[in-house]
């Protein structure tokens, strides 16, 4: 090893590349972990089935230690027991892992188990609780799945995950707390790769004991490592276009490992076993291991899944890998890919305004216990992405001993490997059917059907329970995150279910059944696949800056097309400015998609100077009692994206950087053919040759104006009717009539050497749109680009540096796991 390290030392200091030297060395210490073989281990104390003599021995043995489980666990060392006993020990993990900003944590969790921070119970409250907890049992929803609760108790029980006790023993246990098990449906995927429904026990430790707060409530996770897996299927997406954008013709593969029991493989601290007990059986049981159903396990199991997805990362990547020697033992895994069948070519992917930082070879990503690798199908790429993961586990975990003390299976899914673990273009990822071919993500087949005929169920009937309507919406809401603004159609049934969290039902309005059936029609589409492109954060291609005053409105494409509308006067009043600044926003991808000027996936930045409205094209779920101008205007723009299959940008700028809208919504005593002179006089770096005001659409006035007529008429009388600033400065507040427009001609081109551009805004965006005009539009989403966290669309690829290994550091992977990320420059050309 010495040797190794000498040797790679020499290259850097004959010019060889930091990151390829570091590369090199966790290939090679991969390569020496893989080879340690388990050391033997002993049978513990503790007897594991689930007969009644087993229990009674286990209390025992509890009781030989004054019913302290730290004590009786720790007299049993060099047994399955042990904390980390299914990985190779710290000591020589630590070679690997110490430069990784979460070894310190995962080194512990390791040596002593799993705990976390947690409020303090006092004693009384912890025995009065205790004793009611016994009294009241498990759950109603196992009642109709104890089959399956029995099963899936004697098998963690048979495995060595949960210590079986008489139920007597519990109340002598030191800190024990009870909490109630219930059961869950979820789905899961057999070895044919079929979607098939799974049934789950879990230990609901946020349910509220009779004193005290519970275990969940105690737990402080904010002191705990961040979980980073929220935004995976977004960094994974974004890695698909990155490497559709470096390689247009290339194939994109994707392989999926999974790990099997994932959360039993790491085992709790005494202290947390103890309060992590149930009843089932007339049984006490306790979790020696991460249970399903603790607040702080998924952060405590991440600091090992996002670990060896860092390493895995780095082999990935790795130039020095030759996978004809370092590849997957334990595992039978397909190298080869699995390709579209289709003769389609590859679909173009669109500039990003970010850049995702991914390795040479492709990336890693993971979700828990899923593992997403993402590689193009070039050289050695399919054997890569379908070894680093395996190879990865293997040298950090045990192998397999020909007899072991308690039945243990191999860290990774052999059941879901066959389905999913081949490198393809088509792959089940996070429960979406992702083709990099098409560069599409679509809802699974069998979950559009199961979706569609509950929602058919629900239109059948006049009541719907609480319960129903809450995992119908919750469904619904988790398809619309594939759906560009289908979230917009859900506020109906979120008034709906606040209605029936309350009252226990609901009862569907007309317009409830209408957002009902849209929805088929959405997840008919969801289904058939939605664009990557309309998901990533893109580098936009339109661009609108739109403004409001309660005298009108008015804006401006980057292409040139102006307009404005003068509230008629019996309307005014009526309309917040918030929802007038709205209705600005919505207006200019409206015009541009009824004159034929949206093309699909255009990317359309929208920028005005009023928060709210920002943040309501981005996200909308007006109560529609409340304020139904607002849900009308937020379901207006959703029908005209989704219509164009465009998305939007929404951004918001200062008023000083909104000024041509600004006289577009005030100054309507001024002509339209004057301002169109005007405003590129003033403005010329942010007007395009082809600035043109022209009339709204016949649709877009009749829209506004029925929509304000909608409105309650003003109990307070408007203040007086100010110009804009601009124009103000210039010619005060008189009208424009009273004036000699020759001298505010001369006025203005005395401070200005551009003159005007009168060309039709009909013309294509390209020839019309100056450098300096677009990159004075840009300017501002630029530089908030540039301060978007990183961990949106990204893990680091350049993990490791350092002239020799002892000095190597991972600061990309501290920033990742500690602060936002590093700040990404967006590219500004279009």
């Amino acid at each position: 090893m010495e040797q190794v390290r000498l040797d790679l030392a020499q290259k850097f200091f004959n010019g060889g590349s930091s990151q390829d030297i570091a590369s090199e060395w966790i290939v090679f210490l991969l390569s020496c972990l893989q080879e340690i073989p388990s050391q033997p281990i002993r049978a513990p104390e503790f007897r594991f089935d689930g007969s009644r003599e087993a229990a009674e021995h286990n209390a025992t043995i509890l009781a030989m230690h004054g019913y302290n489980l730290n004590s009786a666990i720790r007299s049993q060392h060099g047994t399955p027991l042990d904390p980390g006993s299914e990985f190779k020990p710290v000591s020589i993990l630590d070679w690997l892992c110490t430069p990784h900003p979460l070894w310190r944590i995962l080194r512990g969790y390791l040596s002593q188990g799993v705990s976390y921070p947690m409020l303090p119970l006092s004693e009384q409250d912890r025995c009065n609780s205790l004793r009611h907890a016994l009294a009241r049992g498990n759950h109603s929803s196992i009642d109709h799945h104890t089959d399956i609760v029995h099963q899936a108790v004697q098998d963690d029980v048979l495995r060595g995950y949960i210590l079986p006790l008489q139920r007597a023993a519990i109340e002598s246990l030191q800190e024990a707390e009870v909490a109630p098990i219930g059961v869950v449906e979820q789905t899961t995927i057999n070895e044919h790769g079929q979607i098939i429904p799974k049934f789950r026990s879990i230990h609901d430790q946020s349910f509220p004991p009779a004193f005290g707060p519970s275990i969940n409530d105690r737990v402080l996770l904010d002191l705990l490592p961040p979980c980073k897996y929220g935004h995976t299927l977004h960094r994974i997406i974004h890695a698909i276009i990155a490497l559709r954008l470096r390689d247009p013709q290339a194939r994109i593969l994707i392989s999926k490992i999974d790990l099997d029991k994932a959360y039993r493989r790491l085992h709790s601290a005494p202290s947390l076993s103890a309060r992590s007990c149930f009843i089932f059986d007339d049984f006490a049981n306790v979790y020696l291991r991460l249970s399903f159903g603790n607040s702080g396990h998924p952060s405590g199991f991440s600091t090992l899944s996002e670990l060896i997805c860092d390493y895995a990362n780095i082999l990935l990547n790795a130039p020095s890998w030759d996978t004809s020697i370092l590849c997957a033992r334990s595992v039978s895994v397909i190298p080869s890919p699995k390709l579209d069948p289709s003769p389609t070519a590859p679909h173009q992917a669109l500039p990003l305004c970010v850049a995702p930082s991914i390795g040479p070879f492709g990336t890693v990503q993971v979700f828990l216990d899923d593992f997403i690798s993402v590689v193009s199908d070039t050289k050695d790429n399919a054997r890569r992405v379908a070894f680093a993961v395996p190879v990865t586990i293997e040298a950090m975990s045990c192998p397999l001993l020909p007899s072991e003390p308690i039945p243990r299976t191999g860290l990774i899914s052999t059941k879901k490997l066959q389905a999913e673990g081949q490198p393809s273009e088509i792959q089940t990822v996070l429960g979406w059917v992702v083709n990099t071919r098409s560069l599409t993500i679509a809802l699974p087949r069998a979950k559009y059907i199961a979706w569609c005929h509950e929602i058919d169920n629900t239109l059948n009937k006049k009541r719907i329970g609480y319960r129903n309507l809450a995992s119908l919406v919750g469904k619904l809401n988790h398809a619309g995150s594939i759906v560009p603004f289908a979230q917009f159609f859900l506020s109906r049934l979120h008034h709906l279910k606040r209605v029936a969290e309350q009252s226990g039902a609901g009862i569907l309005s007309p317009l409830a059944r209408q957002d009902l059936k849209f929805w088929k029609v959405l997840l008919l589409h969801a289904s058939r696949g939605m664009s990557l492109n309309l998901l990533s954060l893109r580098e936009p291609d339109r661009g609108y800056k739109g403004d409001a005053c309660p005298f009108g409105l008015g804006g401006h494409s980057l292409h040139g097309r102006a307009w404005r509308w003068k509230i008629p006067l019996h309307l005014l009043g009526r309309a917040s400015i918030n929802l007038l600044e709205l209705l600005a926003s919505v207006v200019g991808p409206w015009i541009d998609f009824l004159e034929g000027n949206l093309p699909e996936y255009s990317c359309c930045l929208c920028e005005g100077d009023n928060t709210s409205a920002m943040a309501w094209l981005a996200s909308s779920n007006f109560d529609e009692i409340e304020r139904p101008a607002h849900h009308e205007a937020a379901r207006k723009i959703a029908e005209v994206m989704m219509a164009a299959k465009a998305c939007v940008h929404p951004h918001w700028i200062p008023g000083a950087s909104n000024d041509i809208a600004d006289i577009l919504s005030r100054d309507f005593d001024i002509p339209d053919d004057v301002l169109t002179h005007l405003i590129p006089l003033l403005f010329p770096d942010q007007t395009p040759r082809s600035f043109k005001i022209a009339p709204l659409p016949k649709e877009i006035d009749l829209w506004l104006t029925s929509l304000l007529q909608s409105l309650p008429e003003p109990t307070q009388s408007l203040t007086e009717h100010a110009r804009s600033k601009v124009l103000r400065g210039l010619i005060g507040n008189f009208s424009v009539k009273k004036l000699d427009w020759d001298l505010i001609y001369f006025l203005i081109q005395s401070t200005s050497h551009t003159t005007a551009h009168s060309s039709s805004w009909h013309t294509p965006m390209q020839s019309t749109v100056s450098a300096s005009v677009k990159e004075n539009w840009m300017a501002t989403f630029s530089a908030a680009v540039s301060k978007m966290p990183s961990q949106l669309f990204q893990r680091p690829s350049d993990y490791m540096a350092g002239p020799i290994p002892a000095l190597m550091k991972m600061d990309a992977l501290h920033s990742f796991y500690n602060v936002s990320g590093v700040p990404t420059v967006m590219s500004t050309a279009m």
